[in-house]
This record gives C-alpha cells, sequence and structure tokens, in this order.
C-alpha cells in the first residue's frame, strides 16, 4: 500500500442507515486498534491517497486511488463505537479503504437540497465546518491554545491554580503529557502507558509519572458505554445531516477497553480528535469541572487573554505599520453614574481607513456547527446569528461616535470605517454565506463588517506580512478565498518553544 498526497471524487452511492450496516458487521476492539493505526500513519496530514493495484491475469496493472481523510477515520471510529458489539469481521485494509470511500461519498442534505431553497446557505456552513476543522494544522491548535493558557496562568496565577487543582494537573502539563502521548503513538502506532513511563520519545520522568498519566487518562478517556450514552445529547435525527453530528470524540478521545492485554486497554482511534482534546478541547473540560459563578470567571479571564492575543499578532506582524495606521487599545470614553462606554477592543486607524476590532470569546456550539437550531431556541444558528448581529449593532453606534469624535485620540477625517469582529470559534463560512441573513437581523442596518474566526484572523494577519501590505488589501483577497497561507508563523513560534521545553526537561 502507498500513500500520497492527493483528491479523487466519486458519485454518493448509499444513505447514512446504510452506512451503519457496513459498520455494524465489524468486531469492536480489533477495528478501533486498526483505525488507531491508520490514524497513526495519517500524522499530521489532512488526507492521505491510497493507491490500490490489481494485477490480472495476462492484463495490464489495475491502479485505483481512494482518498482517507482526518474526518473519514474520524467518523468512522464514532460509529464503530455507538454500533459495534459482538460482530467477528476484521477491520482490514481494503474493508477500511472501502469504508472511507463510502463515508465521502454518503448522500446528505447537499445532493437532495432544492437548488432554489432559501436555506441553500446552510449546507455550504455545515459543509465547510466540517471540512475547514479537519484541514487545521494540529501544531497552529496546540501553538494557540498552549500560548492563551501560559498566558492566563502568567497573568491570573490564583486562578489558574485553581483551575489546576480541579483537574489534578497543570494546565501547561496537559499539553506536555498529550504531545508526549501523541509523540509515542506516531511512532510505535500504539499506545500503553508503560512505553510512555518509560520516555520512549521523550524523557520527561519529573512530568511522566504514574500518577499525572493516570490523571490526564481519567480526564479524556471513557469507556463504551460512557461514549454511547455521551453521545446521545448530541444526536441528530436527520439522516441527512447524520454527517455534521457533533463527534464526542472530541471531548473523550481515548477508549478505555476491558482488554488484559496492556497495549489494548486505551485505544486512540482519531489522532485528529485527541490533538483537539487536549488542546482547544481543554477549554470545554474546564467548562464542565466548574460552578457556574467560576465559569463566569473564566470567560472574563479568557477574553481577556483572547483580546491581548489579537493585539499582539497585530504587533507581531506590523499590521499597523503595513497598513500604515496607528492602533489604540480599548478606552472608556464616555461615563454616566455606573454606566461606562468603552470603545472596539483595537481600533487600527489610517489616511483611509478606521477598523474597529472587536474581540469575543465562544460563540459556536456544536448545533450551530451542525447548521440547526435546537429545539428550545437558545442554542444554534439563529442563535448565533442574533448575537452576531447585536455586537455588530453596538459597533455600528460605536462608529458614529468616532465619526463625531467622541473618542479621544481617534481623528476622523472622512476615512471608511470597517467593523470587525474576530471571535476565539472558528466561524467557518459565517462571513461569506450567512452576511444576509446577519444583516437581516441588525437594527443598525450596514454591510461594511466582517465575521471572522480566530483561524481566520491569523491567516489574514500571516496574509499581510507574505504579501507586505496592509490589512485592507488583504482582507479582500481572504474573504475572496485568494489564500495561499499554510502556516501562521506566530504560533510555530510558540510551538517550537513549547516543544524546546520538553526536550530540556
Amino acid at each position: 500500500m502507498d500513500t500520497e498526497l492527493g483528491t479523487t471524487f466519486s458519485e454518493p452511492v448509499l444513505m447514512f442507515p446504510q452506512f451503519i450496516k457496513e459498520l455494524e458487521r465489524l468486531d469492536y476492539q480489533g477495528s478501533l486498534i486498526k483505525l488507531q493505526n491508520f490514524s497513526a500513519l495519517v500524522g499530521n496530514q489532512s488526507w492521505v491517497n491510497i493507491h490500490l493495484a490489481f494485477e490480472f491475469h495476462q492484463s495490464p496493472k489495475i491502479i485505483h486511488k481512494v482518498l482517507i481523510t482526518r474526518q473519514a477515520l474520524s467518523c468512522i471510529s464514532k460509529e464503530i463505537i455507538l454500533n459495534c458489539k459482538k460482530a467477528t469481521l476484521k477491520l482490514d485494509d481494503l474493508e477500511l479503504i472501502k469504508l472511507a470511500n463510502e463515508y465521502e461519498n454518503l448522500i446528505i442534505d447537499l445532493h437532495k437540497m432544492d437548488s432554489s431553497s432559501k436555506d441553500n446557505w446552510l449546507w455550504v456552513l455545515r459543509a465547510t465546518n466540517l471540512q475547514h476543522y479537519y484541514l487545521r494544522h494540529p501544531v497552529m491548535i496546540i501553538g494557540r491554545y498552549y500560548y492563551l493558557f501560559q498566558v492566563l496562568l502568567e497573568k491570573h496565577p490564583k486562578f489558574g491554580e485553581f483551575l489546576s487543582k480541579k483537574i489534578k494537573l497543570n494546565l501547561l502539563d496537559i499539553f506536555r503529557i498529550g504531545c508526549c502521548i501523541w509523540g509515542v503513538l506516531n511512532l510505535n502506532k500504539s499506545f500503553y502507558k508503560k512505553n510512555l513511563l518509560n520516555g520512549t520519545v521523550i524523557n520527561l520522568q519529573s512530568l511522566l509519572t504514574e500518577a499525572n498519566v493516570d490523571n490526564f487518562l481519567k480526564l479524556f478517556s471513557i469507556t463504551q458505554k460512557g461514549f454511547q450514552k455521551a453521545s446521545k445529547k448530541f444526536t441528530v435525527k436527520d439522516d441527512l445531516l447524520k454527517k455534521y453530528e457533533f463527534n464526542a470524540l472530541k471531548r473523550y478521545p481515548i477508549i478505555k477497553t476491558n482488554s488484559r492485554d496492556e497495549k489494548e486497554k486505551y485505544i486512540i482511534p482519531s489522532l485528529g480528535d485527541f490533538m483537539y482534546g487536549f488542546s482547544e478541547g481543554l477549554y470545554y473540560l474546564l467548562i464542565d469541572k466548574i460552578n457556574d459563578k467560576q465559569r463566569e470567571n473564566l470567560f472574563t479571564i479568557i477574553g481577556s487573554v483572547f483580546e491581548n492575543y489579537i493585539g499582539q499578532l497585530i504587533n507581531y506582524y506590523n499590521v499597523d505599520l503595513l497598513s500604515r495606521g496607528k492602533l489604540f487599545s480599548e478606552q472608556v470614553y464616555f461615563r454616566e453614574k455606573k454606566s461606562k462606554v468603552k470603545s472596539a477592543d483595537w481600533i487600527l486607524v489610517s489616511e483611509e481607513y478606521i477598523y474597529q476590532i472587536e474581540c469575543k470569546k465562544r460563540k459556536g456550539d456544536n448545533y450551530l456547527k451542525a447548521g440547526i437550531d435546537a429545539a428550545d431556541g437558545k442554542k444554534g444558528v439563529n442563535k448565533a446569528l442574533e448575537d452576531i448581529a447585536k455586537n455588530l449593532d453596538k459597533l455600528i453606534k460605536k462608529e458614529a461616535d468616532i465619526k463625531n469624535n467622541k473618542i479621544e485620540l481617534i481623528k476622523y477625517n472622512n476615512q471608511k470605517i470597517i467593523n470587525i469582529i474576530v471571535y476565539l470559534d472558528e466561524m467557518f463560512s459565517m462571513n461569506t454565506y450567512a452576511r444576509a441573513e446577519i444583516i437581516k437581523k441588525m437594527k443598525n442596518k450596514g454591510a461594511n463588517f466582517f465575521i471572522l474566526g480566530c483561524h481566520d484572523f491569523e491567516i489574514l494577519c500571516q496574509m499581510c506580512r507574505n504579501n507586505n501590505s496592509s490589512l485592507q488589501q488583504n482582507i479582500l483577497l481572504f474573504v475572496q478565498g485568494k489564500i495561499e497561507v499554510y502556516q501562521i508563523d506566530f504560533l510555530q513560534e510558540v510551538f517550537n518553544t513549547f516543544y524546546r521545553t520538553l526536550k530540556s526537561e
């Protein structure tokens, strides 16, 4: 079997219930081990092309290419945990390739959508959320969240210590242990405590104690029954939307079995979900472990840390200088009794443009990412669009104050004002496809805005440096999809520094 980067397409072949029947024929534990091995083979790549060569007597060799993606491995892993019980059929290479091909070509809402439907944009939202999540490079995601939690511990040591005690592990040690397991799995194609404690990849005796590793496993592992129970609250009933259903492997990426074999007691069938779980997913884990008051404190602190992060990106990439502008941080410009009005988190002022940049913490819940609404209306697409519209309305009010020169140091000289909201979430397709829906919900109508996820803004800043040009030039290229950015230098540096600390301990 040979692998190379690439892509291939074929016609849709079956519905989701048929796909599940194909999976139900497979054994449970052996299939997860096979998926773990293949997931390690994919490694840092988003996908691989598998070349199958069939040679018949007195005929030329026939080569068939099948695309296998991270999201296919993730979904197959999830459905095997949910549906496989006492079957005995082993998951071999050919069977896995067949399942991956069927997954990529499932008949979903995209194939059934009426071309004239007003909700066409929703399937684009669903498809891009699913695709882009697995296209992000692991180093970039680990780097971002390592940086955020590192700043949290530095700026708020008491609260950081409280959170660490709550989960019985230092927040940054979560990243260290996770990366060690990630390395062991990539090297050995299997994971068990002994090869981690013996320092197969990195010798970290003070970190990789049995107590620390056990605590890590308790946080991120789950049994098959536990996984099935946890998945019930995320169930999507419509078979055409099943492909977009939230995968609980993002919260519990390690499956605990009853095997006596040390190499099979803990299985990590989807390495992409494991990487998410101990980095970006740490935010959700902490939310689960604390009460409402502590949660509000976490939201406030993370919001402040994220605001600082966006400022760091702007300064690191010299976005203000490349835009021939000056950057201003948030300031209070109006007080009345107990209330006070603040400017946007960051304002970039040049001769031609004024950018108001507002930083917001989490907004994209699992309903939004699946392109649906919760039954109670409190989560999902509609709620997210309403919240985004309200945030834009606030920025438009601040825009009027800028024009009336009410904000100190901000001099308005008929520049074009552009409003940008950057969310800590990934807001894939929100700016492109949901734009018209957002405008409908705004009280203060206007189209001078861009809705960006954190990854979007990181790419935008990198583009400014790569092109040696201004924010206004690159943001239009970005929203039009004219981008060629595959590495975020800032996050690569963060990750490299983090990795060097692992090697030196």
